[in-house]
């Protein structure tokens, strides 16, 4: 008897279940060296989204850009060799993000000496955080109002002299980042403070 050997099912490894996606993500997983893995979103599986080839190391992953609308989505991958495919794997379900707010001020490279001062885009109706871009956790402006499209806002403690970047979320969004911008380190001048008492 003749056999065809199918490739196995492939499984995705990361994203974790329903881990929240934004505009780009990365799926990964392991497979058989030398065969090639697709990936598609499960409601739609004759569109694939990309594919990769299983590396010597028996991983593969494949980056994709996200145009789907916020909410609950499901990826499956399945592995090819020669023509011949495993079938699709179960629907892994992920959540999709909001579009992040962006920044449209600063500029990169922007100077400022004295307050730092934001502004961008984002959705009405909710607030938008900012804070370091190295540490989410820690918030440098807080729930800055979204009007017309718009919203503004300042640290409310002095950043420190230097280098910075920041970033911006709202409510079930993902993360925009600022370009990076510098604080000056501002000096007491005495013959200026002189010429103003006169």
């Amino acid at each position: 008897h003749e056999f065809t050997a199918v490739p196995a099912i492939p499984l995705i490894e990361s994203p974790a279940l329903q881990q929240h996606l934004g505009a780009t993500a990365t799926i990964s997983g392991h497979g058989y060296v030398g065969d090639w893995v697709e990936v598609a979103w499960s409601d739609a599986p004759d569109t694939l989204l990309g594919r990769a080839q299983v590396q010597a190391n028996r991983t593969w992953s494949i980056p994709i850009a996200i145009t789907r609308a916020a909410g609950t989505h499901s990826l499956m991958v399945q592995q090819e060799c020669e023509g011949y495919r495993s079938g699709w794997s179960a629907a892994h379900e992920v959540l999709l993000l909001s579009p992040a707010p962006t920044f449209t001020s600063p500029e990169a490279g922007h100077w400022f000496a004295g307050q730092v001062f934001f502004e961008g885009t984002g959705a009405a109706g909710q607030g938008v955080d900012v804070s370091y871009w190295f540490d989410a956790r820690q918030l440098i402006a807080q729930d800055r109002p979204v009007a017309d499209g718009a919203w503004t806002g300042s640290p409310e403690a002095p950043l420190a002299p230097g280098s910075h970047w920041a970033k911006a979320r709202q409510s079930g969004t993902d993360w925009g980042d600022s370009p990076r911008f510098e604080v000056a380190q501002v000096e007491e001048n005495p013959t200026a403070r002189a010429v103003l008492n006169h």
